[in-house]
């Protein structure tokens, strides 16, 4: 079985917990169909999924496969790191088209686990930067996964330079909808919930006509043996459809 390249800093290697929750998530984002099947309407509410082991696909580090001329759905993952969130949708059948990261080891890491996909090293905190990566990518992508820093939210490490990445959140969802997406999600640390940023970044959706889900999710109940609360924004537009996975089982 292939696995990432865990060649590379530690912090390069693809975080496990969120491609085991994002495989959760995955599957029940669904285009031209209503997802019926929901346990409940809020994830603080305790949905939860049967345990089950994390395993990485076996094509986790090729290429999509070949999908007979069908096109696949784009996703385009920012802050990408090694490829935590690419991991769990190329699983479900997704197309990764391309990585951003600011960090050249996670970005080396991406590419070795995603090798037909792009990845660039573009610092997200300059608008000079957002612009050429929506002038790249618009009218392209699908979907936009974005995993942005999380100290500045997170009660470790909270320092005035870790709140500058705050605004991240918020740029990754305009990058989003400027490049066209029509589903958006972002995961971060569980205080980013009821931040000033999150509510901005939301009311911005809603405005551009988003249907937006966001709460916050413990890993645990979603097959990881660990307590891991974050916070999920999720939000789809058009035929794209989103419901929360449905609660079977505690881990």
């Amino acid at each position: 079985r292939s696995i990432p390249d865990l060649s590379q800093k530690t912090r390069s290697i693809p975080d496990l917990s969120l491609t085991y929750l994002c495989s959760q998530i995955a599957p029940q984002i669904a285009k031209d169909k209503a997802i019926t099947d929901v346990a409940c309407a809020q994830p603080q509410s305790g949905c939860v999924l049967p345990p089950a082991a994390p395993q990485l696909p076996a094509d986790a580090v090729a290429a999509s496969e070949n999908t007979g001329g069908q096109e696949q759905t784009s996703v385009l993952d920012l802050c990408c790191g090694g490829g935590g969130f690419g991991v769990a949708f190329q699983q479900e059948g997704f197309s990764i088209a391309g990585g951003v990261d600011n960090n050249s080891e996670a970005l080396t890491t991406f590419s070795s686990n995603f090798q037909a996909a792009r990845a660039d090293n573009y610092d997200l905190a300059k608008p000079k930067e957002r612009k050429l990566l929506v002038e790249l990518y618009v009218g392209k992508i699908d979907i936009v996964t974005a995993g942005p820093p999380c100290p500045g939210f997170s009660g470790a490490h909270r320092t005035p330079e870790n709140r500058k990445t705050r605004d991240l959140l918020v740029h990754c969802v305009q990058i989003g909808m400027d490049v066209g997406a029509r589903v958006i999600i972002i995961e971060n640390a569980k205080q980013a919930k009821d931040s000033p940023e999150a509510k901005k970044a939301m009311g911005a959706l809603e405005a551009l006509g988003f249907t937006v889900h966001a709460g916050v999710v413990d890993a645990a109940q979603y097959g990881v043996p660990q307590h891991r609360e974050r916070f999920l924004l999720i939000a789809t537009k058009g035929q794209w459809r989103f419901a929360w996975p449905q609660a079977v089982a505690q881990h």
